[in-house]
């Protein structure tokens, strides 16, 4: 009897837990989708993806997936699971793919300018400016806009970063 009580129990607090977990799935749900409405301006993305040179086919699939995951979210009969699996494969993975493609242009041209210059502190302006810029991009292409304070710790650990690969380049 004590350890059917016990069972008891277990399975109770595990039904508590998956109610949980699916409660707070749909919670993410609801602030993604708040996000892809409110936060995700299509229009400004659109016009600042092309400036990057993403593709236009590119641009209409991340459009299409938008649209497509809020009209899911609005009319979900799936479950969150199913919705954040799809956010992820489908609109998040499209933006990480242009993301990825930024920050391999930006490492060729550090790389191409520092191999170029024999001077310490022109690398370091080098590799500082590139992030800067790139870190704005990056920003820009996810449309995070950070407070003030997180644009400073940002700014610090670019700083930091720059200052670190300089020394480590002045060691060897």
């Amino acid at each position: 009897p004590q350890f059917e009580i016990k069972a008891i129990q277990e399975l109770e607090e595990r039904k508590h837990l998956r109610q949980l977990c699916i409660k707070k799935k749909r919670e993410a749900v609801e602030k993604l989708c708040g996000f892809l409405e409110d936060g995700y301006d299509i229009k400004a993305q659109k016009k600042f993806l092309k400036k990057l040179g993403v593709d236009q086919e590119k641009i209409k699939v991340i459009e299409k997936h938008r649209d497509s995951l809020i009209y899911e979210a609005k009319n979900l009969h799936d479950t969150s699971e199913s919705w954040l699996n799809n956010f992820n494969v489908h609109f998040q993975s499209q933006i990480d793919d242009i993301a990825k493609s930024r920050i391999r242009k930006y490492s060729v041209n550090v790389g191409l300018l520092t191999g170029a210059s024999s001077v310490s502190i022109i690398d370091r302006l080098i590799a500082f400016s590139f992030s800067m810029a790139l870190l704005k991009e990056l920003l820009e292409i996810y449309s995070l806009k950070p407070s003030w304070d997180k644009s400073l710790a940002l700014m610090a650990r670019v700083i930091i970063n720059t200052y670190l690969s300089g020394a480590l380049n002045d060691i060897v």
